[in-house]
């Protein structure tokens, strides 16, 4: 199966290589384009068999053996082109005449090489006669392959762990909810990977008692791959008709006959094993359904997201992985005969439940290694099957591979090989999504021609990543804030097929195992290997790996290398495309690098190397360039700029680098470029910007003091690059004087694409704000850092997209107000603007504000009409910190969605009082008021001059009815907040659970009592605390008790045994601790004790010597340092 999986790919790209070069001035200028046209010619010959040898490889090993001799001589093939073109591409960039000679050279080079290809693929033409392989026709299908077929029947009790999944689906269809109301029929679709149980759950729900009850008529049919709708109306009206056989072969009557079955009945259609994704297709069938009575419901079974966006009408059910204990009781009914062989043999159940949880939760191969070690009674037969699952998933016949495999075959070639490619992953790895494309453009698998047609190889990769999720070949998505996909994983029998596809092409080594070598051999062409922190056999692995001489990919995976690479490294694989070193010790590159004539992709990032080799811009076909983190980088090579394939360079601010290579510029097929140094001399200027209009993902621009003059800026033509998401505009601090302000004009030119997510603006050194900052229409995440000389802010109110606000550093900033919100109008006409400022607002930061005095969080506006404007509806998570000028703190009480406050170093407020609450005059006067609803984490740090925190029984309110305050609050964490105490109204918080107060010496002078839902109490440096408050007593819910840097505590109270929950206790610290109290000893509930740097104590309570030993030996778990 691996050899030819993936051939016709491989065969179609390099057939369109050789057409692009066919005819061409180089082709003909070298003479060698008659024996381009030779190979291609074989090479077609050979393409149209290529369909049917795919298919009998699976029974036929000579089949499979010439299909293998087949890639590798096309990847030879591809090796030798590649080389030709990048030859004739460095002596263009080299400006280096044709003469004579060197077109005699060459060709005499390169008619070698092609004739030697050409020698391979003529005998490999000639041996296909041998296998009677037939040239491919238009949609053949395979007559030996019989389709799957299901029907509705299912023996319910033999269905574990699927419960909770078929109420809800039950619960969906005898539900006549508002969906009904906009569609006559709904369509329920339950998606999943291939052997999770969709079929199962579809027939449970269809023989439910309560779902034959509720509709008319059902009907199942089984559609797998051949959605023929003819075909399919057929089968509706013999399900519906009990059997009864229907010959109409036309299809007006045939609809007809459809209509006089379903016509105003409520029916139940199932509609397993669906793949069209042909949304024609499934609009004529919809259309002939629509006669059946409202609310009548379809269930759609499919391996596809996609089928679920073009037949569903509500969300899909994602169908999620067997739980454990399901997946156990489903094995051990096929494993073991009865209970009784199961308890007879604790040592197979032992070694069952590891495979179990190998196997992640899918019931198809639970099933059937459950069948398979029925008749095996051996342990070590058990073992075989737990440690060598690879193996026996390729070689199963009982429904696991095959059941998989059709979803892999399904796919389009180019994705084929995409998916092969993906088993040089180790199982379960995060695979970062943006890399993974890049590899797959680094080996060519995404069809050239796509760049032909205006489409970047970069969105036909992303498209093939979506539909893998869509296929549910890819699962465990992770998103980052905008929406952008990061990474993903395979499950294990998913990558266990890739690993079968790709068989010993690709091989991922462990290094750590001792039988590591076994893996290596010289058809490897893909190769990952992991190295133990430990591990001493860096070079002897190499050495091994030097038989793998036609290697394309490289990935060393953990942080353990030489210096350098191995003396030879790149010499002996001259074929590689892909070179990853993250992460590695690695220093230096060799200067053979520039032989790796293919190299596409090279991954340096977080290694100690400090430059690159003087040759390294030789290597012509280089893609992607990754040096991020690589904290001694210092230099890019100064001819970059001749990198002309160079797609993605990727370096960030953790590098020495300080400046740019000249004439960037010229490099304009970029697609990454993270980070940009603006320089002041001709070749480094920002202008040099101005046509890499590729760019995507995000950018980070320097040193913008250099920009000499507002039309510069404008040059550089950043309104113009709509897939950039992210941007970074910083002007550096030490390159300004004090009292300069920087070029005026240049901010405001520098506008983005509207299209842009992410904005960060550092060091900005004027006064004037840009007026297209509030009008980004998608902007989600905004950053302002020390802008000194910005007076005001701007609108920021009016970015209904805006999530993430951070201010900090802006030092001119004295008031904030209306122009922050709405902008700077006195009067807002109810009507006439939006009433909600920052719609989507969810975190915001307010940081380093070092002259601001006043902050309105709800302005200081005058509205027409009662009704004013929502400010902040959704913010959760708010962090003030070191604006020491700040007066006193806004109503943040009226926050509807504020879940985290953190409020640190405001050294100006010595009161939290009522303002902190309610805006203004606002009353609860006849109405049910909730402040801090929603609030469940308060912060309060360094707040070196408030003396008072006023809770509601203190504050005295208009009317009758006192608001409730702080709810859902469970954390409050107080710290180094010298001067404050509390009022009593601390038991009043009753939903508090954790409370942690350090350095509040004031803190504990008064009798405070504690609300009695606490759970666990922190007291860290009291510095006058002598002993513990008697108020704790009531503390019986109380679990966890840490007493740190109490210098003046010399004993715990003998009422210590009132903390009947107590757990864990935990002293450290206390210097002067003297003893234990003989109460500790009737904590029955304690489970946990740490005593650490207390003296006296730790003498007290040595192990068997210890005075009050005695007291504490009870105590399961106990720590003494």
């Amino acid at each position: 199966m691996a050899a030819g999986a993936v051939v016709s790919a491989i065969v179609e790209n390099l057939l369109w290589s050789l057409s692009s070069l066919i005819g061409r001035e180089i082709a003909l200028i070298y003479g060698v384009n008659s024996e381009l046209e030779i190979l291609s010619r074989r090479l077609s010959t050979i393409q149209a068999v290529l369909q049917d040898a795919e298919e009998q490889q699976i029974n036929n090993p000579a089949v499979k053996i010439w299909l293998q001799s087949l890639k590798d001589a096309a990847y030879g093939a591809e090796d030798v082109l590649d080389e030709f073109l990048t030859e004739a591409l460095r002596r263009k960039m080299g400006n280096r005449a044709i003469t004579k000679v060197s077109k005699i050279f060459l060709r005499s080079r390169m008619g070698h090489k092609i004739k030697r290809v050409l020698e391979k693929i003529d005998r490999i033409a000639a041996e296909r006669s041998q296998f009677n392989l037939r040239e491919s026709e238009v949609n053949r299908r395979d007559e030996n392959t019989e389709g799957r077929e299901t029907d509705s029947f299912v023996i319910e009790s033999e269905v574990y762990g699927r419960d909770e999944d078929k109420e809800k689906i039950v619960k969906m269809l005898i539900s006549s909810g508002d969906e009904a109301n906009d569609f006559s029929i709904i369509v329920i679709p339950i998606v999943g990977m291939g052997g999770l149980g969709k079929t199962t759950i579809a027939q449970l729900v269809y023989n439910d008692d309560r779902v034959k009850g509720y509709f008319n008529l059902r009907m199942w049919i089984c559609v797998s791959d051949d959605f023929d709708v003819k075909k399919l109306v057929r089968s509706i009206i013999e399900s519906a008709t009990a059997g009864a056989k229907c010959d109409i072969s036309d299809m007006d009557p045939l609809q007809h006959r459809l209509q006089e079955v379903l016509r105003g009945k409520l029916f139940l259609l199932v509609l397993d094993d669906v793949w069209n994704e042909d949304h024609e297709k499934w609009d004529r069938l919809r259309k002939y359904l629509m006669c059946g009575a409202r609310g009548s419901k379809i269930i759609v079974t499919s391996r596809s997201y996609g089928v679920a966006e073009i037949m569903g009408t509500v969300e899909p059910y994602s169908l999620g992985v067997l739980s454990e204990e399901g997946c156990w009781s489903l094995f051990r009914e096929r494993a073991f005969r009865d209970r009784g062989e199961e308890e007879a043999n604790p040592n197979l159940v032992a070694i069952g439940k590891e495979i179990v949880n190998k196997y992640g939760g899918v019931p198809l191969a639970v099933k059937a290694l459950g069948g398979l070690l029925r008749s095996k009674k051996e342990e070590k037969e058990w073992l075989s099957v737990r440690d060598h699952r690879s193996s026996l998933i390729e070689e199963d016949e009982s429904g696991i591979l095959p059941a998989l495999k059709l979803s892999y075959n399904s796919l389009p070639s180019p994705m084929k090989q995409c998916f092969a490619f993906c088993a040089l992953f180790p199982k379960d790895y995060k695979i970062p999504k943006n890399t993974l494309i890049q590899l797959w453009i680094a080996h060519g698998f995404i069809p050239a021609e796509f760049s032909s047609v205006g489409k970047e190889v970069e969105d036909v990769g992303n498209e093939y990543f979506n539909d893998f999720i869509r296929r549910c070949l890819f699962q465990d998505v992770v998103k980052d804030e905008y929406g952008n996909i990061k990474e993903c994983k395979m499950h294990d029998l998913v990558h266990d097929l890739a690993g079968s596809i790709g068989g010993k092409e690709c091989m991922t080594m462990d290094v750590g195992n001792d039988n590591w070598r076994e893996s290596i051999h010289k058809r490897i062409y893909h190769a990952s290997i992991y190295f133990p922190y430990d591990n001493e056999r860096k070079v002897e692995v190499f050495t091994a790996l030097h038989k793998a001489q036609n290697l394309r990919t490289l990935l060393l995976m953990h942080q353990c290398w030489e210096p350098t690479l191995p003396r030879g490294c790149s010499l002996r694989f001259k074929g590689l495309r892909v070179l990853d070193l993250h992460d590695t010790t690695i220093k230096t590159l060799p200067i053979s690098i520039s032989q790796l004539k293919h190299l596409r992709y090279l991954d340096l990032s977080t290694t100690s190397i400090r430059k690159l080799p003087t040759t390294f811009t030789s290597l012509q076909n280089l893609q992607t360039l990754k040096l991020l983190d690589a904290h001694r980088f210092a230099e890019l090579p100064r001819d970059l700029r001749k990198m002309v394939n160079l797609r993605h360079l990727e370096f960030n601010g953790h590098t020495k680098v300080n400046k740019m290579p000249l004439r960037m510029g010229q490099l304009t097929g970029l697609q990454t470029l993270t980070r940009f140094i603006v320089g002041k001399e001709i070749g480094r200027t920002i202008t040099e910007l101005k046509d890499l209009n590729n760019l995507r993902g995000q950018i980070r621009i320097e040193k913008l003091e250099s920009v000499r003059s507002a039309s510069e800026a404008e040059t550089a033509d950043l309104k113009n690059k709509p897939n950039l998401y992210g941007l970074e505009l910083r002007w550096e601090d030490d390159n300004l004087g004090e009292e300069e302000v920087g070029v005026e004009g240049v901010i405001e030119c520098l506008e983005p694409h509207p299209n842009l997510k992410k904005l960060r603006v550092h060091g900005y050194p004027r006064p004037e704000i840009p007026s297209w900052m509030a009008l980004l229409p998608n902007l989600v995440t905004l950053t302002l850092v020390n802008c000194k000389k910005m007076e005001s802010l701007p609108p920021l109110g009016k970015l209904h997209k805006l999530k993430v606000l951070t201010i900090q550093g802006l030092d001119a900033v004295t008031h904030m107000g209306n122009e922050l919100l709405y902008g700077s109008d006195d009067c807002i006409n109810e009507g006439s603007r939006a009433t909600v400022a920052f719609p989507s607002l969810t975190n915001f930061t307010l940081e380093k504000m070092a002259n601001l005095e006043e902050w309105l969080l709800f302005g200081d506006l005058q509205f027409q009409g009662e009704r004013r404007p929502q400010v902040l509806p959704r913010l959760e998570y708010l962090y003030i910190s070191r604006c020491p000028k700040l007066r006193y703190l806004p109503a943040l009480g009226e926050l509807p969605r504020l879940k985290v406050l953190d409020i640190i170093a405001l050294d100006a407020i010595t009161q939290m009082s009522k303002e902190l609450y309610l805006h203004g005059n606002d009353n609860t006067d006849g109405m049910e008021t909730v402040l801090f609803p929603l609030l469940t984490r308060f912060r309060l740090y360094f707040m070196a001059n408030l003396e008072e925190w006023l809770l509601f029984c203190d504050l005295q309110f208009q009317g009758e009815r006192r608001p409730q305050v702080l709810p859902r609050l469970e954390y409050l964490y107080i710290s180094h907040c010298p001067k404050l105490t509390m009022s009593n109204a601390l038991p009043h918080l009753t939903t508090l659970k954790f409370l942690s107060v350090m350095a509040c010496q004031t803190f504990w002078h008064i009798s405070i009592s504690y609300p009695t839902a606490l759970k666990e109490l922190s007291i860290r440096s009291a510095s006058d605390l002598e002993r513990l408050p008697e108020s704790m007593q009531p503390l019986t819910k109380l679990q966890e008790l840490t007493i740190w840097d109490c210098p003046k505590l010399e004993c715990l109270p003998e009422w210590i045994d009132c903390l009947v929950s107590l757990r864990m206790l935990i002293l450290y610290d206390n210097p002067n601790l003297q003893n234990l109290p003989m109460a500790i000893q009737r904590l029955h509930s304690l489970q946990s004790l740490t005593i650490h740097e207390c003296p006296q104590l730790k003498i007290q309570c040595e192990k068997e010597r210890g005075p009050d030993w005695h007291k504490i030996a009870n105590i399961p778990n106990i720590v003494i340092l």
